[in-house]
């Protein structure tokens, strides 16, 4: 469905950047932890995600 919402390049542009921040301290986290590049660290971290939401809706649902 089209909303028809305009967003100011500058929000957009903080939003992602705080996205991605995250997303790299995770994946920093991840590597420091288990001792692996960031690539696999990357890898893992989206694999736990993946089991995370099948653990939590049931596997089937």
């Amino acid at each position: 469905m089209v909303q028809g919402y305009f967003w100011k390049e500058e929000v957009v542009n903080e939003r992602l950047e705080e996205i991605l921040v995250k997303s790299f301290e995770h994946v920093i986290h991840y590597r420091l932890t288990h001792g692996v590049n960031n690539r696999i660290a990357a890898y893992m971290l989206a694999m736990d995600r993946v089991a995370g939401v099948i653990r939590q809706r049931g596997f089937y649902a």
